[in-house]
């Protein structure tokens, strides 16, 4: 099953996966995991045959779950990864003590832990799974 943390993995990296998978069998298993992610279902299988386009598909443990099979997609599909760095507490860069936070938004559905934070005169986000405006958080929760 995934991990809110493989949402925004997935989130993050849609669009690009997009434009780098243009094989038809690529295309439709990229749609399964977009529909999966959606409707909050697992969508091990269908990243499972997309990989299965550019490796051997026994050589893939069919026990991997879907933080490695997205790691390892991103990866050969030669997409520079950068896993999500938490820390505690509101470290913002660029603000102190009596300096307002920045607007953070997250996703509509609480189902992805990614954050963004809002740029002076930008539009609010979308998502890029639903398509929907992103709804504002507190940058210290």
């Amino acid at each position: 099953m995934n991990e809110p943390e493989d949402l925004e993995t997935f989130c993050t990296y849609y669009e690009v996966l997009a434009r780098k998978l243009v094989r038809p069998e690529q295309r439709a298993a990229l749609g399964e995991v977009l529909a999966a992610a959606r409707s909050g279902d697992d969508f091990t299988q269908p990243l499972r045959r997309i990989l299965g386009t550019v490796v051997p598909p026994d050589s893939l443990d069919q026990d991997a779950s879907s933080a490695y099979l997205l790691t390892e997609l991103l990866r050969q599909a030669e997409i520079p990864f950068r896993p999500t760095i938490r820390s505690e507490g509101p470290t913002w860069p660029g603000t102190s003590v009596g300096e307002p936070l920045p607007q953070v938004f997250g996703c509509p559905a609480r189902g992805c832990t990614r954050l963004w934070v809002r740029r002076p005169g930008k539009n609010i986000p979308v998502c890029q799974v639903d398509g929907c405006p992103l709804v504002e958080r507190s940058p210290t929760a």
